[in-house]
């Protein structure tokens, strides 16, 4: 089983909340974890992933602003994702992969789980996968904050571009 390293200056957090007003879309890039692997046997696969929860932005001041008060996002903290499990939909020479899986994310001392699906590439050397799931954050102790009078939704769409290069032995 082969350890990879994330790449903490190409991997990516999305996050998408609906509102009735308009989608907000806010980006962390304080990826930090591991994966371990057997190349060959993916549905061995674990990992953790770690992300700063105050590296983020929301795309203007005013919405960076607001999210640092109503979130308590403007200390440090840290969001964790452990995958559980992985099944492989689909596997090809040269390392493309299609899987579905389940994780946990661990905020504010909370624990949710969540059901993902993904794609991308992964070699001896190096993975490169972007996943997707559905996270209510009121699972993970957030009550969605309303803006003038606008209610975010509890779900969020989460969007994940993991990089990961192989450690060295």
């Amino acid at each position: 089983m082969a350890t990879f390293k994330v790449d903490r200056h190409q991997s990516r957090m999305r996050v998408t909340a609906k509102s009735s007003l308009h989608d907000t879309t806010t980006v962390w890039d304080q990826l930090t974890g591991s994966v371990d692997v057997d190349v060959p046997e993916l549905s061995s696969a674990k990992a953790n992933v770690n992300v700063e929860m105050s590296s983020f932005d929301a795309g203007s001041w005013l919405k960076n602003r607001h999210l640092k008060k109503e979130m308590g996002l403007g200390k440090p903290q840290t969001a964790s994702f452990e995958l559980l499990s992985l099944s492989v939909a689909n596997q090809e020479a040269g390392g493309n992969v299609a899987a579905e899986g389940m994780g946990a994310i661990v905020w504010n001392g909370q624990r949710a789980q969540v059901s993902l699906e993904g794609e991308g590439t992964i070699t001896e050397q190096h993975i490169a996968v972007t996943c997707r799931f559905i996270l209510n954050v009121r699972d993970v102790g957030i009550t969605p904050p309303g803006f003038l009078g606008m209610k975010v939704e509890d779900e969020v769409s989460v969007v994940v571009s993991l990089h990961a290069n192989a450690e060295s032995n």
